[in-house]
């Protein structure tokens, strides 16, 4: 172990790795142990590694899983798993805002974990209106149907009758009737969208020499990248990316110290490279913010916005610059990146450059790394 060297990690032993990699502070096997999570975590393993995350204070790892549960919420609270839970990884699932269930459904789930915490006790009894009473407070009551207030939680003898009826002011009162305080969240969950993992290749090229008037000179370099888009756990920036080079924006993408730029083929040529450029700024609620679940490190891509300006930064062992959202992982081409990061620091004259979905750009006046060019297919 201390050799920070160890035989393939598994689904089945990747959380016992990472228990002794964090207890003997093994560094390197704890950062594999979670990269692996990231990458191979499914909905079937979720709730295991959520239980096991959670005891070691594994927040990044049990958020993570977390996004998954609560993605197939009802699953999750029909299975036999949910009713083992401790009280602390209770409360914590169901106070999500992104949990994809009814509020009802929600209830039932609380309710359904205390009657088999509390003897089986259906009755009302003193333990299941205790236990009860632990969790009440993760249910959104005033999102509830009526009937469900009724029926269930007012018959359940949870809440008080005092707090019944704080409750139902609460629901039906109009305005300009102040509503009363109470201890229960109002706020709707917000499910998380997503979409399925999706490969992306970019095609990238070099120009080794002199770039005149739009005419390649000497020698040109091509390569290709491949990345695995995590549009699972990051579908705001992943969906965000997509768009931008669907429709043509520009946005400049780092690796150390090589810069390339995005100029699709009919564009003039600027004069000033921050002309043109796309200010996300401009488009209202284009800007993502959403959970960092997945950890910055070498090859791995994340969207950084800077003064409106959208910049793509592959992680660079030494050299990152700026900090975003990652959002996906080059699965090939990191060799040619180091490739070009060398062409970058020894040659004076080299232009690098991306485009999207289309052919090849024109080259800018001048050489260097001013001028820079991808595509992605």
């Amino acid at each position: 172990m201390y050799t920070e060297q160890m035989g393939e990690i598994t689904v089945d032993s990747v959380m016992d790795c990472l228990f002794c990699a964090k207890k003997y502070s093994v560094l390197r096997l704890l950062w594999q142990c979670r990269r692996f999570i990231e990458e191979n975590l499914t909905a079937e393993m979720a709730l295991s590694v959520f239980v096991k995350a959670e005891a070691m204070k594994e927040q990044k790892t049990a958020d993570l899983a977390a996004v998954l549960l609560s993605r197939s919420a009802a699953d999750l609270f029909a299975g036999p798993g949910f009713l083992e839970l401790n009280l602390s990884c209770v409360r914590t699932l169901l106070q999500r805002d992104d949990l994809a269930v009814t509020e009802s459904g929600v209830y039932q789930a609380a309710r359904k974990w205390v009657v088999h915490n509390s003897d089986g006790q259906q009755n009302h009894g003193e333990a299941f209106k205790q236990i009860f009473g632990g969790i009440i407070d993760c249910v959104r009551l005033p999102l509830i149907k009526p009937t469900v207030l009724a029926e269930g939680v007012a018959k359940d003898g949870v809440l008080t009758d005092a707090e019944m009826a704080l409750v139902y002011e609460f629901k039906f009162a109009k305005s300009p009737t102040p509503k009363p305080v109470i201890r229960f969240s109002n706020r709707r969950r917000q499910p998380r969208a997503f979409s399925e993992r999706r490969p992306v290749l970019l095609d990238v090229f070099a120009v080794c020499g002199a770039a005149q008037q739009g005419t390649f000179m000497d020698s040109t370099t091509h390569g290709t990248i491949a990345l695995d888009l995590r549009g699972d756990v990051a579908p705001l920036t992943a969906a965000l990316f997509s768009d931008m080079i669907r429709n043509k924006a520009r946005m400049n993408l780092m690796y150390g110290s090589v810069e390339f730029k995005r100029f699709c083929a009919d564009d003039d040529e600027p004069e000033d490279w921050m002309e043109g450029y796309t200010n996300i700024h401009d488009v209202p609620g284009r800007c993502p913010v959403e959970e960092p679940l997945l950890t910055d490190g070498p090859g791995m891509v994340s969207l950084v916005v800077l003064d409106g300006r959208v910049t793509l930064q592959i992680g660079h062992s030494k050299k990152d610059l700026l900090k975003g959202t990652v959002f996906a992982k080059v699965t090939a081409g990191m060799d040619f990146l180091k490739t070009m990061e060398v062409a970058c620091e020894k040659l004076e004259a080299v232009t690098f450059g991306y485009e999207c979905d289309c052919g090849y750009t024109k080259v800018a006046k001048g050489a260097g790394k001013d001028t820079d060019c991808i595509e992605i297919d």
